[in-house]
């Protein structure tokens, strides 16, 4: 349970960031030291594409926890933006790239998310990079850089802010979009997982 703790703790936390600050490279730095408090209890996922990612690889896979994680994200970030609400007065909704249709927001996400999940990979499961301690520096940078291009890159932000919008609006908002982002992100989690598996050492 210890494990699950941490998720939704790291991943309100993390929410928090997106939804007051908005800034790419406070988000990022926050992640960066959640990683480094979550890493040895949870593994630090924070993120539903980066849980699929790791059980992709994971060498005894348990799709019950990977569920689990996937929930508690998504309500931990829900209990963000419900802070956020009562702070601001405003609902939160994820603000990715600018125009563009749906596939091609699908697509742009699911590369990005690719790029952020194989970077987690090669510095938690890499034999070589281990006792390093650069984990949390390296994806946390990663995450700023992709938030400087546009894009959410968290699946658990867009079914939480949803949730959120749903119960308390009544409206989730341009629902379509919205899970563009999310499909793409658990695609690009997929992708990463999957190539990691055939190229890693």
């Amino acid at each position: 349970m210890k494990n699950l703790y941490m998720e939704l703790m790291g991943t309100f936390f993390l929410m928090l960031a997106i939804c007051l600050a908005g800034n790419p490279l406070a988000v990022g730095l926050m992640l960066c030291g959640l990683v480094y408090m979550g890493m040895y209890v949870s593994g630090a996922h924070y993120n539903p594409a980066v849980s699929l990612a790791l059980y992709c690889n994971a060498k005894k896979k348990d799709f019950g926890m990977l569920m689990k994680y996937m929930v508690v994200q998504t309500l931990a970030a829900a209990l963000a933006c419900g802070l956020c609400y009562m702070y601001t007065g405003n609902a939160f909704l994820p603000q990715g790239m600018p125009g563009g249709e749906w596939w091609s927001v699908m697509l742009l996400e699911a590369l990005m998310v690719f790029v952020l999940c194989y970077v987690v990979l090669s510095v938690m499961v890499s034999k070589k990079l281990k006792g390093c301690n650069v984990e949390g520096l390296v994806i946390g940078l990663t995450l700023a850089a992709l938030l400087f291009i546009g894009g959410v890159f968290n699946p658990a932000v867009v079914f939480g802010s949803m949730l959120f919008s749903w119960l308390k609006m009544g409206s989730a908002g341009a629902v379509k979009m919205l899970l563009s982002y999310a499909a793409g992100g658990l695609l690009g989690g997929w992708l990463a997982g999957c190539v990691y598996g055939k190229l890693s050492d």
